[in-house]
C-alpha cells in the first residue's frame, strides 16, 4: 500500500461527506491505491512519503545522508554493489593432470562501466602433499590468477581488477598470489579484457595426482560501480 504524507501546515479534514478522517501536519498513513491517487493529485498537501526526503551535508559540504520529515536519517549509497554470481555448492576436480573448470559465469556486455571494480572471492581446499595443485581464474580465456600449492590445505584469495577509465584496460592491484603487500618488488599486473563484449569468468583447478583432492568450495563475484 502507498505511504502518503500530509505536508500541509494546518489540520485537514477529508472532504468526502461522512468521512471522519483528518490529517495533522507531517502525518503519514498507508493508503489504498485509490485513496492515494485521490490525495496525491494535490502535491501541495500530500506526497509519497518514501520520496519526502532531502539531502543533508556535513561541515565540509559533503553529502551525508537523507532526512525525512520525521527526522529519520538514512545513509546514502552513492555507489551500488551487485553480486554477479555466487555459490557454496562444492565442485571437486574429477580428473588429474588437466585444467578443470569448476565454476563459470558470464559477464554480459557493458555490465561493467569504465571505472568499475570486479572482485572475486574463491575458496579452494585441497590435500596437503608434495604434489602440485594449480588454482586459476580466467576471463575470456586469459588466465589472470595462477598459483601452485603443495603442502597447504586451502586458498581464499581476494582477487580484484579495476577498469582504468576504459572498458578494455585494467589493473590488478594485488600481487601474483593475491596477497596484500608493502614495499613490493614488482609492478602490479595489467590486463586488456574487453568488457564491451560478453565475457566468461572461469574458476579452474588442476591436481597433479588423482590421490589428492581439490575442491572449489565457494565463490562470490562482486561488481562495484565506479564513477
Amino acid at each position: 500500500m502507498p505511504l502518503v504524507r500530509y505536508i500541509g501546515t494546518v489540520r485537514k479534514v477529508d472532504s468526502i461527506p461522512g468521512s471522519l478522517m483528518s490529517w495533522e501536519p507531517g502525518q503519514t498513513r498507508n493508503m489504498t491505491l485509490g485513496d492515494a491517487e485521490r490525495l496525491l493529485a494535490y502535491p501541495d498537501s500530500w506526497v509519497v512519503a518514501a520520496s519526502d526526503v532531502w539531502l543533508t551535508k556535513d561541515s565540509f559540504g559533503d553529502i551525508g545522508g537523507l532526512v525525512g520529515n520525521a527526522g529519520d536519517t538514512y545513509p546514502i549509497i552513492s555507489r551500488s554493489i551487485e553480486v554477479l554470481s555466487s555459490t557454496a555448492v562444492a565442485a571437486p576436480c574429477t580428473s588429474a593432470g588437466i585444467n578443470e573448470v569448476l565454476a563459470s559465469f558470464p559477464i554480459p556486455a557493458r555490465t561493467l562501466g569504465v571505472n568499475s571494480i570486479l572482485q572475486i572471492e574463491p575458496l579452494w581446499t585441497f590435500t596437503s602433499s608434495a604434489n602440485n595443485k594449480f588454482l586459476r581464474i580466467a576471463i575470456a580465456g586469459t588466465v589472470l590468477f595462477n598459483v601452485t600449492r603443495t603442502t597447504a590445505m586451502a586458498e581464499a584469495p581476494l582477487w580484484v581488477m579495476i577498469n582504468r577509465n576504459s572498458l578494455n584496460s585494467q589493473i590488478l592491484p594485488y600481487s601474483a598470489n593475491s596477497g596484500y603487500f608493502a614495499a613490493g618488488a614488482g609492478f602490479p599486473a595489467v590486463a586488456t579484457i574487453d568488457f564491451s563484449l560478453t565475457n566468461t569468468v572461469e574458476l579452474i583447478g588442476q591436481r597433479a595426482s588423482s590421490g589428492d583432492s581439490l575442491v572449489l568450495e565457494y565463490y562470490r563475484a562482486l561488481h562495484f560501480l565506479g564513477d
